[in-house]
């Protein structure tokens, strides 16, 4: 509870967490919810999801914002959007990945690379190693 004393909530929570200590993460909530510190209540509900509500999301988003706290609360609100749009920003589009096979000519070799789950195979046209085969990893 030192660390709780001294105002070092975030060293605090990691003490009661390696600790289990429930009551004293009811005690860092608490600040959290207080402060409008979206960054401990994240934190928290990292720890144990069931520990954060949406409402608890709210009332940081509320108070962060009455407190001038800006990138608290639009970060406690971003945790009230729907999972599909976390993360993104307004106007960005989703990451699209597909599979494809080319075949790729390069002078009197013909060489078809086919992308298969966990493997990539690279080949550029008018430009062939001096091996007869594509490079590829896996990934």
């Amino acid at each position: 509870r030192g660390y709780l004393a001294k105002e070092a909530y975030s060293d605090a929570l990691d003490f009661f967490e390696k600790a289990n200590d429930r009551d004293g993460i009811a005690e860092v909530k608490k600040v959290a919810l207080a402060q409008g510190d979206s960054f401990l209540l994240f934190r928290l509900q990292r720890f144990d999801r069931k520990l954060v509500t949406e409402a608890d999301w709210q009332a940081v988003a509320s108070k962060a914002e009455s407190l001038k706290k800006d990138s608290m609360a639009a970060f406690a609100r971003k945790q009230l959007a729907p999972a599909d749009d976390k993360g993104k920003t307004e106007g960005e589009k989703p990451l699209e990945v597909s599979l494809v096979s080319t075949r790729v000519s390069v002078g009197s070799a013909a060489t078809t690379t086919s992308s298969i789950p966990g493997r990539c195979a690279f080949a550029v046209a008018g430009w062939a190693p001096r091996m007869s085969a594509p490079r590829s990893f896996t990934m």
